[in-house]
Parts: C-alpha cells; structure tokens; sequence
C-alpha cells in the first residue's frame, strides 16, 4: 500500500506540483503546440523549454514555502478532531489558541513548557465558555 506524505491534501498547492501540473500539460500538447510554434522559435526551444521546467520541479521541490504552515496547522487540528479527541478537550484548545497566534511553528515543534503554558491559557477560556456560554 502506498503511504502518502502528512500533508497531501495541500499537494495542489505545493509550487513543485503545481510545476509538474505546467510540464504535462506542455507534454500532452506538444505533438499540436510545436508544429504551430515552429517558426516562431529555434529548433530545440520547446526541449529547452521541457528541461528547464523538469529542473525547476526539482528546485521548487526542496525550496521552503513558509505560505502553506497555516494550512498545515489546520490539517493537524482537523486531524485532531477526526481522531475523536472531545471538544472540551484542553488539548485542542490549546491547538486551537496557539495556531490563530503561532501560524509560523507546527505544535509539534513547540516546546513542552510552551505546551503548558498554553494548556493553562486553554483551561482558563475553556472554563469562561462554559461558565458565561453555558457549554457542555
């Protein structure tokens, strides 16, 4: 069985992809595109063209993209919640709370005495819920 990687449901946006997406696109219209651009360009410039995009995939590849640590958050807190983790659960709330004011560092990169601390933060608003918001 093939084992994807955590966030594959961000793939779409990963600048790699979106890459490749442009190079097989440009491949399956290459047999139609290049005859009509013929005299328009050199000989070998749809080749050129091809092996710079197919090396761009690979540098877009391991270049960071800072952007898409939010989206990340949000899968991990998604994933959190479909693991049937209740909704009073001061652990998620702690997620939640350091998420809307970390977006830059995953959770798991947080120390443990941050952790706590934002537990505590996370008891405290979860505790003014159910007293003023009167939830379960």
């Amino acid at each position: 069985m093939i084992k994807l990687i955590p966030d594959a449901a961000l793939a779409w946006r990963f600048a790699s992809v979106q890459a490749a997406l442009v190079l097989t696109i440009l491949t399956a219209v290459q047999a139609e595109l290049v005859p009509m651009l013929q005299p328009l360009m050199e000989q070998d410039t749809y080749l050129k063209v091809s092996a710079l995009l197919s090396f761009l995939i690979i540098v877009l590849r391991i270049v960071a993209q800072p952007g898409l640590e939010r989206e990340r958050q949000q899968l991990q807190l998604d994933k959190a919640e479909r693991a049937a983790l209740p909704t009073d659960s001061v652990e998620v709330w702690a997620m939640y709370l350091y998420a809307a004011s970390q977006p830059s560092k995953p959770w798991e990169q947080v120390s443990e005495e941050s952790k706590a601390k934002w537990r505590q933060v996370a008891s405290a608003a979860r505790g003014y819920a159910v007293d003023t918001l009167e939830l379960p």
